[in-house]
């Protein structure tokens, strides 16, 4: 229990820093993992079980990003060679399920070696707990499955056909001048998706076009279809994807966050303010101040992306 918070969705913060020892403490994460899945607990893991999943979502949650018995990876195990993306967190597969011919993406991060790695729990159960929380909106990326083996985790997701930058990457010099409805209502799909997410009180913190992916509405869902593009209604919906430098706040909570967060690019200066706050190299360092950034870090994430977008080209 020491690892659910009592305020709000996610896990305490205090008992799941990202560096606990360097604070300290136990790095708590690694050790329940490492004794959850040894051999010689298993008996002990029958008893545990029943106890933590009667906790509710965040107990079963918790469980499944520690425990390697509540996850089967070998279902996924039928993927494309080819890897779709390589993040600095993790790496995208498109897979088949191996019981039906059925396609999804597999995120693969890999998980703390040692005692003094830095812990990811923190994090990756936030990512679950927005997927998990917006599983009814329509542009928010779906989580079919997810859970842990010896050495990785598995965020196991729809399939879409691609991302907004590799669409924008396949797109005539001259889009702008000859397409710039169609970006404008592309943009527009975005920020609706975006707006949706702040009334449910998630702040995404790191809005680029990599991270937003585009599922078909017309055609046979094939990458020509949807990169050729006719008319100033695009035939394909927005999807905003990848949220691990995201935070869902309760209601009682102050949308702010005092970790750095996001690509480096994209940030708004308030974030950039938290990154240089938190250097102790720093001469400007003073541990006093406690500046934070919240929803208007989004607004001008979303500027830059719409930036991206009309332009093929960074702003920053």
């Amino acid at each position: 229990k020491l690892l659910l918070s009592s305020d709000g969705p996610l896990l305490d913060s205090y008992h799941c820093q990202q560096f606990p020892l360097e604070l300290h403490r136990p790095n708590l994460a690694f050790l329940l993992r490492t004794h959850l899945n040894h051999p010689a607990n298993e008996d002990v893991l029958a008893l545990l079980l029943p106890r933590i999943l009667a906790l509710g979502p965040k107990g079963h949650r918790l469980m499944k990003l520690l425990c390697s018995k509540l996850f089967d990876p070998s279902r996924y195990s039928n993927r494309d060679p080819n890897i779709r993306h390589r993040g600095a967190f993790g790496t995208v597969y498109k897979a088949q399920l191996t019981s039906e011919p059925f396609e999804v993406a597999v995120k693969v991060i890999d998980l703390p070696k040692g005692l003094t790695d830095a812990s990811t729990l923190l994090d990756l159960y936030t990512e679950v707990a927005i997927m998990e929380a917006l599983q009814e909106e329509a542009r928010v990326c779906y989580l079919y499955d997810y859970g842990v083996d010896a050495n990785h985790c598995y965020l196991v997701t729809a399939w879409y056909a691609m991302s907004l930058k590799e669409w924008r990457r396949r797109q005539a010099k001259d889009t702008l001048a000859r397409q710039t409805e169609l970006l404008v209502n592309i943009g527009s799909r975005v920020i609706q998706a975006v707006c949706c997410l702040h009334q449910l009180g998630v702040v995404h913190y790191d809005l680029k076009c990599d991270n937003v992916l585009l599922l078909p509405l017309t055609g046979d869902g094939s990458e020509e279809s949807v990169v050729s593009q006719r008319s100033s209604s695009p035939s394909f919906d927005v999807v905003l994807a990848d949220f691990g430098e995201s935070k869902i706040f309760a209601p009682s909570q102050d949308a702010c966050t005092v970790r750095n967060r996001g690509t480096e690019y994209n940030k708004s200066p308030e974030m950039l303010t938290v990154a240089n706050a938190s250097r102790k190299e720093k001469a400007s360092y003073d541990r006093r101040k406690r500046g934070g950034a919240g929803k208007p870090s989004d607004v001008w994430g979303l500027a830059c992306m719409l930036y991206e977008l009309l332009t093929g080209e960074f702003l920053f």
